[in-house]
């Protein structure tokens, strides 16, 4: 039996970017979600936004997390997220929940985030999804030619203390989906961007090519003392965006963006 994915489908005139965010686990005193707030408010309004899951914290009485580092409560934190979504309604793309997200799913049987999600209109998955993304191009072939992008999102499954083990949960959701141009994720908390490239057997043109994909893991935007007890290092606060260009070359670009925890203004 197929598997029902939930696939994202949208068509540009232009090049467009693409913001992926997550793990903002809004709710603890280090959560930057409302300085990411002002700054898409302010400063990046075009950015088409992608989210990957634990936006809020969501500590319950038999969670990991410590209820008492809360500021938030998980109403009040789902609340702020509803908020959040409403303003930038227009350029959520999708939205997925992350293993945080999930406690309320498995505790209460409920999973908020579908219905904040379903009562926007906007794509929706507990686990994965695909985006695709068509921007029109300028060929010979009129109006209707378009470049097409597709990448693969989950929120991620990795542990570890060091940087790999963002790659490696890339290499792990290669192995279960094939046929994409970048495997986007989160949950690590470590940023990483692996570019790879395989050889693929074109059975049209009876030829072989190389194709170069992409691991992408985003960074967090929260720090808490939770990291500090297990002697993790600080996070580096950085945005991830990929540019799907259109016009006459197709072109893939990933850029990694300092993002300034004591200030919204952007440091590029």
């Amino acid at each position: 039996m197929d598997k029902t994915t939930t696939v994202a489908k949208y068509e540009y005139d232009k090049t467009t970017d693409l913001l992926f965010i997550g793990d903002t686990h809004y709710g603890v005193k280090g959560s930057l979600l409302p300085k990411l707030d002002e700054y898409l408010t302010k400063y990046d309004t075009e950015s088409k936004l992608v989210i990957l899951g634990d936006m809020i914290d969501n500590s319950l009485l038999n969670s990991v997390g410590d209820i008492y580092e809360q500021i938030k409560n998980p109403n009040d934190s789902f609340k702020f997220l509803n908020d959040f979504f409403k303003r930038h309604k227009s350029r959520i793309l999708v939205i997925l929940s992350g293993n945080h997200e999930y406690r309320t799913k498995r505790v209460a049987g409920v999973d908020v985030v579908e219905l904040l999600a379903g009562n926007l209109n906007i794509p929706y998955s507990r686990t994965d999804a695909i985006l695709d993304v068509s921007v029109k191009a300028a060929t010979r072939y009129g109006s209707r030619d378009r470049y097409n992008y597709c990448f693969a999102l989950h929120h991620g499954a990795a542990g570890g203390r060091y940087p790999e083990k963002s790659a490696r949960q890339g290499r792990w959701f290669q192995d279960k989906i094939t046929g994409v141009d970048a495997y986007v994720m989160g949950h690590t908390h470590s940023a990483n961007v692996t570019p790879i490239a395989q050889e693929f057997y074109d059975r049209r043109n009876k030829s072989v090519f190389k194709r170069t994909l992409y691991y992408i893991t985003i960074g967090p935007f929260v720090s808490d003392e939770y990291a500090e007890r297990k002697m993790l290092r600080p996070p580096a606060y950085n945005l991830i965006r990929v540019k799907c260009y259109g016009g006459k070359k197709r072109q893939l670009r990933i850029i990694l963006d300092e993002f300034d925890e004591k200030s919204t203004t952007p440091t590029l």
